[in-house]
């Protein structure tokens, strides 16, 4: 019997909103799955490492030089409260783009967002 893929979860973190989008279950392609107000994520989050998941795709942004400014340090503080709150594995996707991808696509949502986010990274390793 062969192994069943691990769904991953993307987060856009938002200051009042974060979106979420989910893999399917061979990992190839993403989808959006709902916007929860962030000071909620937490327990969304646990929600979800319940139902099985136990990786996160955070998108981190870079500034117009490719560097970590600001905003990512922002994340990365966002994201230590939550790797506190809820153990699992969170890793970095470069989110730069990506809400204005997901406008361009017809969703400009955060969950878009963060489907945009999570496709990158799941094509990155397919």
């Amino acid at each position: 019997m062969m192994a069943r893929a691990m769904k991953i979860v993307a987060i856009d973190l938002g200051a009042a909103r974060s979106g979420l989008a989910v893999s399917d279950d061979s990992g190839l392609v993403a989808r959006p799955l709902r916007t929860v107000p962030t000071d909620r994520l937490a327990d969304e989050l646990r929600g979800l490492v319940e139902e099985g998941v136990a990786r996160f795709v955070v998108g981190r942004p870079r500034t117009l030089e490719g560097e970590l400014g600001k905003q990512a340090a922002w994340v990365d503080a966002q994201v230590e409260r939550l790797k506190a709150a809820v153990p699992a594995t969170y890793e970095y996707e470069d989110e730069t783009g990506s809400t204005a991808e997901a406008a361009a696509q017809g969703d400009g949502s955060d969950a878009a967002a963060a489907r945009v986010i999570l496709q990158g990274y799941l094509d990155a390793r397919a």
